[in-house]
């Protein structure tokens, strides 16, 4: 494959990358600190409900569905970054780098699947357990 081709490629896949428009409907914008408070107070809420004795009760999960949900999408935007890099290695590789980069793809593969169906399980986990 010539230079010339390889850089219209490159330029074609960042001007797509620029121009992917994402719309959110979101009440408002989560900071990295609003994560971390967001976990505090999980941790918190919980200790404080143990120490009551009352865990019995049904409780309000939404909060934290909201943690699942944001660490969804950083493990999802991980994984296409992860899976970007892997394409263009396999893109521009020979023969034998190729045959590497399969065997590279296969941790990756099992690394999305775990990070997507951990939190996957535990959104399900949380809706089910959430209408009992």
């Amino acid at each position: 494959m010539g230079v010339k081709k390889s850089i219209a490629i490159i330029l074609i896949i960042g001007f797509i990358i620029i121009n992917i428009s994402s719309f959110s409907y979101a009440a408002g914008s989560m900071a990295a600190k609003d994560i971390f408070t967001l976990g505090k107070n999980w941790i918190k809420y919980g200790k404080d409900r143990a120490q009551d004795g009352d865990m019995n009760i049904s409780t309000d999960w939404t909060e934290f569905n909201d943690l699942a949900g944001i660490l969804w999408g950083i493990g999802v935007f991980v994984a296409a970054i992860g899976g970007t890099v892997l394409g263009i290695k396999y893109m521009f590789a020979s023969t034998e780098e190729r045959a590497n980069l399969k065997h590279n793809m296969i941790p990756y593969i099992i690394g999305t699947v775990i990070i997507l169906g951990a939190l996957g399980i535990w959104k399900f986990s949380v809706e089910l357990l959430e209408g009992m």
